[in-house]
This record gives C-alpha cells, structure tokens and sequence, in this order.
C-alpha cells in the first residue's frame, strides 16, 4: 500500500518534470537547429539500437515470465 508521503513525493516530482519540460521546450523552440547527415545518421543509428534494445529486453521477460503485456511494451 502506498502511504501519504509516497504519493504526496510523486506528485511533486511529476510537477517538478512538467515544469522542466515546459521550460526546455520555450527555451528550444528558439534555437535554429543547424546539423549535417552525419548527425542525423548518427542519431538514426542510436533510435535503431535503442529500439533493438528494448524489444530483446521485453522478449527475454516475456519468455521469462509467459506474460503478454511485456510484448506490448516491446
């Protein structure tokens, strides 16, 4: 059972990380983004190993614990 404290600490960290995400978005919407194809491959290259990452993880945890929803979040 969660108690008083946990939820109250939750929900001021919950707060606190849409107050920073608010922040970072006015603050990048500005920025004039200049880059070449190297950074984008490069960034392409890390979104397919994260990618990968994830879906080996949620199929090693799904055949560890025969759960479905683990293929879902894969």
């Amino acid at each position: 059972m969660i108690d008083a404290g946990h939820g109250r600490r939750r929900a001021i960290s919950l707060g606190a990380l849409l107050v920073f995400l608010i922040l970072g978005f006015t603050i990048l919407i500005s920025v004039d983004w200049q880059s070449g194809s190297e950074l984008h491959t490069l960034l392409e290259a890390a979104a397919t190993l994260l990618a990968i990452i994830i879906g080996v993880l949620s199929l090693t945890r799904h055949y560890s614990d025969k759960s479905n929803e683990y293929l879902l979040i894969g």
